[in-house]
């Protein structure tokens, strides 16, 4: 029980105990296929995303459309469990979407990332917005919002945005 790290793993030592654990086991509506969907912040389940640091350039930089791409670090378990799943933020939008996992720093410093995941924004090759921090489900419809603020704003000349928890 306690080795599991997100607590899937639960011993009743009563019986009361073992009916609460099987009320709020039978209050969770997520299927185990749920678990298997690309998330914000977490590893990616299929690679079809997944670009090496490398093809940044070509599959970010060199895109005809909208691109974002976002910059992760780890495969968390937590972040498989809690966060959002893409095809929930990006669904119904024309937008390119990539995922990189940061080994080195240097998009980090280039584009100044201070936490991770981090969603960047690009027009023409140009950064123009940045969402960084981990969202959770609950925070969907926050981040959704800001995605859509930034699609709004991506054909006007302006600088670019940066969106974290405070705004």
């Amino acid at each position: 029980e306690e080795a599991c790290p997100v607590g899937a793993i639960r011993f009743a030592r009563t019986k009361e105990e073992y009916k609460r654990i099987k009320k709020e086991t039978d209050k969770d509506p997520r299927k185990v296929s749920d678990l298997f969907a690309d998330r914000y912040g977490a590893q990616p389940i299929g690679l079809a995303f997944l670009i090496p640091q490398k093809k940044f350039e070509i599959q970010i930089l060199e895109s005809t459309k909208l691109a974002a791409v976002e910059l992760f670090s780890h495969d968390s378990i937590q972040c498989l469990l809690h966060s959002i799943p893409m095809k929930e933020l990006f669904s119904g939008l024309d937008i390119k979407y990539r995922k990189i996992e940061m080994k080195d720093g240097s998009l980090l410093k280039k584009f100044k990332v201070k936490t991770l995941p981090t969603l960047l924004f690009f027009k023409d090759g140009k950064l123009i917005a940045k969402i960084e921090g981990y969202y959770d489900f609950k925070q969907k419809k926050e981040l959704k919002e800001k995605i859509k603020k930034i699609i709004k704003n991506s054909g006007k000349k302006c600088k670019y945005a940066i969106y974290n928890k405070e705004n």
